[in-house]
Order: C-alpha cells, then structure tokens, then sequence
C-alpha cells in the first residue's frame, strides 16, 4: 500500500492505495460499479492508531523507478 497522510499535525486517518491496484480492485470492486460513468476509483482510508499498530514501513518513499503497471517491482 502506498499511505498519503494528510498535512495535518496529527491525522485520525490516511488514505491508503494498493500497490497492485489494479488486481485489488476487480477483486473488492464488482465490475457493475467499475463500468459506471459516475465510478472514478477506490482508495482505503485506514485509522493511523490501525496503521502504527497493524503494519510495517517496509519503505519510507518509493521511487518511480521501482514502479511498472501497478506492481512494485523487487529490488
């Protein structure tokens, strides 16, 4: 997941965005709401409380270059 915290001092949330994307949502989204005009994406929002005591920083900021499609690449 990629998380993008608001610029607030102490945010209650941040929005998170899968990394393989594309494959989570066909997986959560069903294809009804993806092929609608109005559909424009997805994001989770996670609770930082959720967030610091449920996952691990495997990396602060990824690069572009890791990058290609919606999967991380290994390095």
């Amino acid at each position: 997941m990629i998380i993008d915290y608001d610029s607030l001092h102490r945010p209650i949330a941040a929005n998170a965005k899968a990394i393989n994307y594309t494959h989570v949502e066909e997986d959560m989204v069903p294809e009804s709401d993806r092929s609608n005009t109005k559909y424009s994406g997805f994001y989770l929002v996670l609770k930082t409380l959720e967030l610091s005591r449920d996952f691990k920083l495997v990396q602060e900021k990824p690069t572009p270059a890791e990058y290609q499609g919606d999967s991380l690449l290994s390095l």
